[in-house]
């Protein structure tokens, strides 16, 4: 069963001037949240990312999050057992409830 870990210190709430960039397997996020600081989250070893909309009543649409035990992390044929593959979540309140799913080995913030 799925459950959502809380990523400690990155706010997704109330953004503003989201960009998303994918290049040479590296996807990177860019924003300025509420407090109106700019936010880079690199995402590294990327296996796949998908845009959706949020659609949970569990979780806030307003935060992000590593998705333990993600289905979809299964679905994707690892063959490199040196890396350990992670699912994460970003929910955007402020642009229609998008939610940006990303598997990749890690992420750091900037």
């Amino acid at each position: 069963m799925e459950e959502l870990k809380q990523l400690n210190g990155i706010s997704t709430a109330d953004t503003e001037h989201l960009q998303v960039s994918y290049k040479e397997n590296e996807l990177s996020i860019s924003y300025i949240d509420w407090q109106e600081k700019s936010v880079k989250l690199i995402f590294k070893d990327v296996l796949g990312y998908r845009v959706g909309q949020f659609n949970n009543n569990t979780e806030r649409n307003d935060s992000a999050y590593e998705v333990l035990n993600s289905d979809w992390l299964k679905e994707f044929k690892i063959d490199d057992t040196k890396k350990e593959y992670h699912h994460y979540k970003l929910a955007f309140n402020d642009f229609r409830d998008c939610v940006i799913d990303i598997v990749s080995t890690s992420y750091i913030a900037i």
